[in-house]
Parts: C-alpha cells; structure tokens; sequence
C-alpha cells in the first residue's frame, strides 16, 4: 500500500529537538488502578533501521515478532533498497531461528542481579537464598528458561520459540563496525543483544544472540513462563535507550520493562569490546545499576527511599545532559509511570536502601537520574490528584533546551490525570500547560516544535490500550496542539477543528479519506478570547497507542487505531479486530494545508489529480451543476487521513531514500492478507508509505 506525501527536508531547522510524539489515552473519568499483565496488544513497536538514510541500498530493516497460540516470537532483518524496497518474504535472517542452534549452556551468555546489588551468572547456583526460592530451587526450571527444550511438555509448557514475544519493545541498532548490534527486550523475561551483521558466509545463519540479561525485578514471576496453560504475560516489554556518556567515553543502554515491571536497568557497553561477551562474567561486569520501588541496587546509595514512586514506565527513555548544581550532568529523564504506590509514602522508613513495605503517594512525577551512578537528581512532582484507587502517573516526557547551550532545561510530559505539563528544571517545578475536559489520560510523548510567534507548539493526542475495557471504550478521543509562548499571553480559547469522512475513486478504486471541514486558522495575537491552542476529536473509540509520532514540515503524522471496529476475513469465516488510519494535521492549526501529500491517484505525483471532488450533494454544486467531478481547490478538497489497514499497527518510521525522497514505514503483524498496492515508485519530495505485513490472522 503506498501513500506520497510532499515534504521540505529543510523544515526541520524548526525543530526544537527531534522529538518523537506517541499519544494514547482519552476517558471520560480518572483511571483507575489496573493490572498491567490484563494489557491488550493494542499496537506493535516501531521497525527499526540499519540507517534512517537508504541511498547506500545496503541497509536493513528490523522489526519484532509475535504469534498468539505458543506467544513466541521472532527479530526478523529484511534488506532495504534505496528506493525504499522490502521483500518481507525473504528476511535475512531471524533470531528466533538461530537461537534454536545456540546450546542453552554453553552458547548463552546470561546475567542477572543479585538482592546486594552483585551482577551474577544467571544459574540457580549463583541467586541468593530468596531469589532461588522463586524457582522453588529448581535448576531444570532456571535451565528452561536458558533455552533448554528437554522437559518441554512435562513438566514446563511447550513453547514455539525460545525466543519470547516482541510486542511493544522497540529494536535498537547500534552501529559498530566490527559488531554491529541489535537490542530488543522479549517477554521471555531478557533483553537480547543481537550480532546484527549479515548471516555468516556459507551457513545463511545470522541473528544470532551475542548475550542476554534478565533485570532481577522479574525474577519472582519467570516461573510463570513455564507454566501449562500459559496465560499471557509481559516481561522486558518497555523501551530501550542508548547514548554515549561521560564527555564520550563511556556508551550506556538504559531500559524500562512496560507492562513487565516497575523498574529501570542500565548496562554499560563501550567500545566494541561492549557489545559482545565471550563468557557470562563478561555480562556481569556491564551492569550499571537497577532500580525499583523496593530496592536501589547501586553503589552506597545516599537517598535511601528515593524510587518508591516509580511506576510501570511505558514510554520511551531520554537521556541527555543537564545542569546539576553548576556541572553539566549526564541524566536519564523518565516519567513514573503508572499504579506507583502500594501504601503511605509516610509509611515508609528510611534506614536501609530495602523497602519491602514502602508505598508511593500515586502522584505524576518526573524522574531525573543520574545516568552513570543511578543517584536519584530530582524528582518533581505534578499537581492533581492521586489516591490508591485512582493513581495518576507522568507518561514519556520531552526535553528540549531553551536557551543553545547544550544543556536541556525544560521538559513537557502528559499524565493520566489529562494534563500536559510544562517541568522547569532548573527551578525543579511542573506548570499545568493545558487539562483536557473530559479528562483524557496522556501517555504518550509529546512532538515539540517551535512557534513560528516564539516559544513552543507541543502536539499529543490521546487515547489508551492498558486494559481489556479499552478494547470496547467508546469514548471521543482527541488530538491536540497547544502553544507555550514565550511571554505570558491572556489567550485562552482552543479552536476546534471538524473531521469528516469522504470517499475518493479513482480508476474503479475507492478510498476511504478523512477531510477538515470549514478549516479554519487560529488566531494567536494577545486576548483572553484569541486562541492557545486547537483540537480535533477522532471517531469514537478511536485513539492513538504506540511511541513514534511525530513533527515533519510543518505537519503532525500519527496513526489512529480502532479496536471496536471489525472486519471479515475473506473465505475465511473470521474477522479480524481493528482499523487503522494515518494522519497528518496541520501542526499550528490542527487543519489542513492547501496542497496534496497523498498519492491517491495512484500516479506517482501530487497534483489536482489527488484532491477530492465535488459530489452531487456538495452545496457548490447544487449552486453550480458544471462544478460536479471536478477538483475542490480550497483545503476541502485536501485528505488529512487515509485508512491504511485493520488489525493493529505501528507508529511510523521516517526514512530517506534516494534523491531525497522520503518513505513512512509502519509494520502490522496480525494481517497476512497483501494490501492493495496502488503504486510502487517514488518521486522527488514525496513520502512513499509501506506496511508490512505479518504471517498470522488475528481472529480474536
């Protein structure tokens, strides 16, 4: 399926930073405390990319894996030509398979965390007392989760793959020369560092695991993985980060779990030497530090207590630098997340860095970490409330630097309360920028760009896939841009923009097509009645899940997904959940620009070809019978959405193909039906869009 889109790659010197936006929740009411292991798919991670620029031809395409019967999953690499060409009947390679040939003993490397804060083998042998007594001692049930297959059926269930299912953890390629590595987190209960090279000369084996590590938080609940019947659980689900720190010297990996957990782990992996092991101690010696609300496993902690408001943390991991007391700092920003709390942070004692018992107060809150030490640098607190019932939570943040010195300074971060806040943290306080009304929960990172009358545009929508209700919600969802300038403005009005479906037919074929109508423009001069902002409300049940959304020449690109929606499968008898829309909106107005980005003639060029057209009940041509057919050549005539495919989807992925053409990449693994393809080439400064396609049909 491919859609074009214009594009000005100088656009981007707009951009405050390259800030991803991904948006979910809308309800009507608080969210309630729930049960992250009840999480529906909802959507699927974002691909990656050997590199976002394809002229080279060489390049690759990663993308994760999952299948519902034996929830197994799969890495699957896929060459990308310069055009933008991926043959998805042909990977590579896939690390599922190769694993299959590694000997769970002595061809894994695996390392865990001992309860004093010791990086350990992970073997029964090596665990402490408490930590062996969550296997029941069993070293055939630690050696099934190695990859041991001998006792598959009895005792332990039968997995398809050794490889656990990838669902919401992103892949991330590190470049090296020499080991070229791709990390993903599985809900096998590790993340997995990947030799990313070509498959080895002669054998056609590639993907195969370099090492593993299992962040000791998920010890207690591995033994469910071998449990029959299995009942789905997530695991290393969360998002991972890599940057280099320490003026350079040192490269770390931080990640989160998701769904999987309440805690954050980084490892160090320098040099090229820090990608690879040759034995589990080597694995041992990159562990950094993990946290959780319970224990602080690095070394001499000096605020004792200090995460006992983290959450399950879904979103993606920032790491940058800031100013800490003078110095400029390397930090891990993050939100809490969601359900922090168990208790009464009163409740909660001090005198050891071992708080079995301590219990957060439920309040949003963003996170500054100390990158190196895993040292708590600030925590600051949101506003609104936030009881045991109905805990709020701080989703992704933004940071973006204000001021050119190379140093963040202001952040913005969305919660489940319906609030977008403004964090300033050189002065450690949060700001309400906006509260949505209904609430509907944020969680999801905001796009930033700057504001063409100063300071920022911060663009999110709404919308959330946590629990099973959400499949069936059939609540207004919205998408949003709000201005923070860069003086205190009286403005206060948000102007509402209209969407509607039409239908566009070209050559036998009908399109499904969203359009604004009565576009209208904002106006930002200083008045209590001139806008801050605008919005523009989804269809009902429709919201917007996954990380990745994002800002590009002046619009706001996000996909749409639909779980109330179903959809026959030809022949088949079944029907598969879900519809799935792109979106592009105008990231100052929330309408629509009065120029094409989709092909939807289908002819590899944006011209009149692909506006819509008048029909017989359009008031024009009642006013006006020769109009009839004809393009509209005002912004009514523009699509700002396309249905693109049912079942659930990424966030897109942009990329550069030859001569400055540009390609959004989305992947949707539950389809095996091919899309219609309504044309193949490129152009110069279009977009070419490409969903690929998995090899199971959702009949949930």
């Amino acid at each position: 399926m491919k859609l074009h889109l214009r594009i000005n790659p100088l656009w981007v010197v707009l951009l405050a930073l390259p800030l991803a936006l991904v948006v979910w929740f809308k309800v009507a009411v608080a969210v309630s405390a729930f049960n992250p292991s009840d999480q529906p798919v909802g959507y699927v991670a974002q691909d990656e990319m050997t590199s976002y620029n394809l002229k080279s031809g060489n390049e690759f395409l990663f993308r994760g894996h999952y299948e519902r019967e034996y929830w197994s999953g799969g890495l699957l690499a896929y060459p990308a030509d310069k055009l933008g060409n991926v043959d998805t009947a042909a990977p590579a390679w896939d690390t599922a398979e190769a694993l299959e040939l590694q000997d769970w003993d002595t061809g894994r490397f695996i390392a865990t965390m001992k309860d004093d804060g010791t990086a350990v083998p992970f073997r029964l042998a090596n665990l402490s007392a408490a930590q062996q007594a969550h296997f029941g001692g069993s070293i055939a049930l630690v050696n099934y989760l190695r990859g041991d297959r001998d006792d598959e059926g009895s005792p332990y269930r039968i997995r398809g793959t050794v490889l656990g299912d990838i669902i919401h953890s992103r892949p991330l390629y590190v470049h090296d020369a020499t080991n070229p590595t791709l990390f993903v987190g599985a809900n096998d209960g590790m993340l997995h560092a990947i030799n990313a090279a070509t498959p080895i000369a002669g054998t056609g084996i590639g993907g195969t695991e370099r090492w593993a590590y299992v962040p000791s938080m998920l010890l207690p609940k591995l033994k469910n993985l071998a449990v029959t019947p299995y009942v789905h659980d997530y695991y290393v689900d969360g998002q991972i980060n890599v940057a280099h720190v320490d003026g350079g010297a040192q490269r770390i990996l931080v990640g989160g779990l998701g769904a999987g957990g309440k805690g954050l782990y980084a490892l160090d992996i320098s040099g090229s030497a820090g990608l690879t092991a040759a034995a589990e101690s080597d694995v041992a010696a990159k562990v950094l530090w993990e946290i959780s609300p319970t224990k602080v496993k690095y070394a001499s902690p000096t605020t004792a207590n200090a995460y006992v408001n983290l959450g399950y943390t879904y979103g993606t991991i920032t790491i940058a630098r800031m100013d800490v007391s003078g110095t400029a700092t390397d930090v891990v920003i993050v939100g809490n997340g969601y359900n922090d709390g168990l208790g009464s942070y009163s409740d909660c004692t001090h005198a050891t860095p071992t708080y079995a018992n301590c219990g957060g107060d439920y309040a949003a809150r963003l996170f500054v970490i100390n990158a190196i030490t895993g040292q708590l640098v600030k925590s600051i607190k949101a506003g609104g409330s936030a009881t045991a019932a109905q805990p709020n939570g701080l989703s992704t943040p933004a940071a973006i630097d204000t001021n050119g010195d190379g140093l963040v300074d202001r952040v913005y971060a969305g919660d489940l309360n319906g609030t977008m806040w403004k964090f300033d943290l050189s002065a450690g306080t949060s700001t309400a920028l906006l509260t949505t009304s209904p609430a509907q929960a944020i969680t999801t990172t905001p796009a930033v760009a700057i504001h063409p009358e100063g300071g920022y545009m911060v663009n999110f929508a709404t919308g959330k896939m946590l629990v099973t209700a959400d499949t069936t919600d059939s609540s207004v969802h919205y998408a949003y841009g709000v201005w923070d300038p860069a003086t205190a403005r009286s403005n206060a009005a948000m102007l509402t923009q209209t969407l509607t479906e039409r239908s566009y037919t070209r050559g036998g074929v009908t399109t499904r097509v969203r359009r604004i109508t009565n576009n209208q423009q904002p106006n930002w001069t200083n008045g209590a009645g001139n806008h801050i902002g605008w919005k523009v409300a989804l269809p009902a049940g429709e919201k917007v899940v996954g990380e990745g959304s994002f800002v590009e020449n002046g619009r706001f690109y996000f996909t749409t997904h639909n779980p109330r929606v179903t959809t026959p499968v030809p022949n088949t008898g079944t029907t598969i959940a879900g519809e799935n829309w792109l979106m592009e909106l105008d990231y100052l107005s929330g309408g629509a620009k009065n120029q094409p980005f989709l092909d939807l003639s289908a002819d590899v060029k944006l011209d009149n070809d692909d506006r819509l057209r008048y029909i017989a009940t359009d008031a024009e041509v009642i006013a006006d019978g020769t109009k009839l057919d004809t393009p509209i050549l005002t912004t009514d005539g523009i699509s700002v959405g396309k249905f693109i495919s049912t079942g659930v989807l990424s966030q897109p992925i942009l990329v550069q193909l030859l001569s400055l053409n540009d390609t959004l990449f989305n992947q949707n693994p539950d389809v095996t039906i091919p899309p219609v393809i309504l044309g193949q080439g490129v152009d110069g400064g279009h977009f070419d869009q490409d969903i690929y396609y998995g090899t199971g049909v959702a009949t949930k």
